[in-house]
């Protein structure tokens, strides 16, 4: 398993997240389709999970706490992953 972190989108595979501190919706680009989809809290709980049906996807992070989150997107043909580091705001 090859794992990414940081938001250069040539090194993981060109998924962005954005906006980036966000409030209440998260586009996510790029993730491949069928790809695993997951919000992590910093303690590394998985709050949300679902595979994705389309290269353009949004995540709705309007319930979650302020805070330091990860969003890990799992390709499930190559197995490769991507984390990326994601701040929610009031």
């Amino acid at each position: 398993t090859t794992l990414v972190s940081g938001l250069n989108e040539a090194e993981n595979g060109g998924v962005t997240l954005f906006p980036n501190p966000a409030t209440n919706l998260v586009s996510l680009n790029n993730a491949e389709m069928g790809s695993v989809v997951e919000l992590i809290d910093i303690q590394g709980r998985v709050l949300q999970k679902f595979v994705t049906n389309t290269s353009k996807t949004r995540l709705n992070v309007s319930n979650c706490k302020p805070g330091f989150y990860f969003v890990r997107i799992k390709n499930a043909e190559s197995g490769k992953e991507t984390v990326e580091k994601l701040i929610i705001n009031d």
